[in-house]
């Protein structure tokens, strides 16, 4: 008797005693930001700064285009000397690392 009743009893909290969470007001009471700008101009901001490359959309957002001082050249010619003295090396995922010498 007692153990079904500890059952219910548990069963009973983990049904209704979570229903507490779950009752907070759904509304935010954040201070809004007040703008000079009207709803145009911000748009109108925005639409400029893609247009210039200055802005991306999201998370799809094109990566920076990556900049080297070496030609490809040299950076092969590196790779090679570096092969050469044994300071080429494999990582777990298969991918050359460089080894200080």
């Amino acid at each position: 008797m007692n153990r079904h009743l500890l059952i219910a009893a548990a069963a009973a909290f983990s049904l209704f005693g979570t229903a507490s969470v779950f009752a907070q007001e759904a509304t935010q009471e954040a201070d809004a930001a007040a703008s000079t700008l009207t709803r145009q101009e911000v748009k109108s901001q925005l639409e400029e700064a893609r247009r210039a490359g200055e802005r991306g959309y999201g998370e799809a957002s094109p990566a920076p285009a990556p900049s080297s001082t070496l030609s490809a050249s040299e950076v092969n010619a590196q790779t090679e000397e570096a092969r050469r003295h044994g300071a080429l090396m494999f990582n777990e995922a298969g991918a050359r690392a460089w080894r200080a010498v």
